[in-house]
């Protein structure tokens, strides 16, 4: 069932400085708490849901700007949950919660156009970055204590994720023009292995005109350098 727990919570906390509502997803009880109070001290809403079928049931209700997904729920997992909604169509940010910060799971996460990774134990400035990127400010202006390297980290996860819908189609003008533009703006933050991964892509489609599997092998290693630098 959804939590009514964190909006009474919430009345009680300062005003949020973000706009939005956040979906949580965590099946642990003291901890969905801890985060559901770090989440109402930031956001004008928070709903909570102990599995990924009360939270899918809970989105069927309202649609939320940003949900926070555990990885290890029972029933469905949270990568499960993922795939449940985007298969539905939505397609709002969607964050993994989980102590295993791992490249496999980061890079499985983004495969299946997640946004991001939230590690527990939860540390309060590491979330608030996390909301600040995903949510608007109160105010409707970009907040100035987002980093560059973040949106920088940002821009990157949904570049791979249309990248990985152009791959998909075979798209290879749409497959060219995101490569380019990741690798060209991986130079400014030194990111040399996306960098060199991007160009492998570029380097695919203009010698083997988008042979499959060669195309298939360059994204992946598109996806897994943009994991490492999300898991950083």
């Amino acid at each position: 069932m959804v939590s009514s727990r964190a909006r009474s919570q919430a009345a009680l906390m300062p005003k949020p400085q973000l706009t939005g509502r956040v979906l949580l997803i965590e099946d642990a009880r003291d901890v969905r708490t801890v985060i559901a109070r770090l989440l109402a001290f930031n956001c004008a809403e928070v709903i909570e849901c102990a599995s990924g079928e009360d939270g899918l049931a809970a989105i069927r209700e309202a649609t939320p700007d940003l949900a926070i997904i555990d990885l290890g729920l029972p029933g469905i997992s949270g990568f499960e949950t993922l795939r449940a909604i985007r298969t539905d169509g939505h397609d709002f940010p969607c964050l993994a919660l989980s102590g295993e910060s791992t490249v496999a799971n980061h890079t499985r996460w983004l495969e299946l156009d997640g946004q991001g990774f939230v590690r527990k134990p939860v540390a309060r400035r590491a979330l608030e970055g996390h909301l600040r990127r995903w949510l608007e400010p109160m105010d409707k202006q970009t907040s100035a204590t987002a980093s560059l390297q973040s949106r920088f980290v940002s821009s990157m996860v949904e570049s791979t994720s249309a990248l990985r819908e152009a791959v998909k189609r075979r798209d290879l003008d749409r497959v060219m023009e995101i490569a380019h533009r990741m690798k060209g703006t991986c130079g400014a933050f030194r990111a040399s292995e996306l960098s060199s991964a991007a160009a492998r892509v570029l380097h695919c489609v203009e010698a083997d005109s988008g042979e499959s599997e060669r195309l298939d092998k360059a994204f992946a290693e598109v996806a897994e350098a943009v994991a490492r630098l999300a898991a950083q």
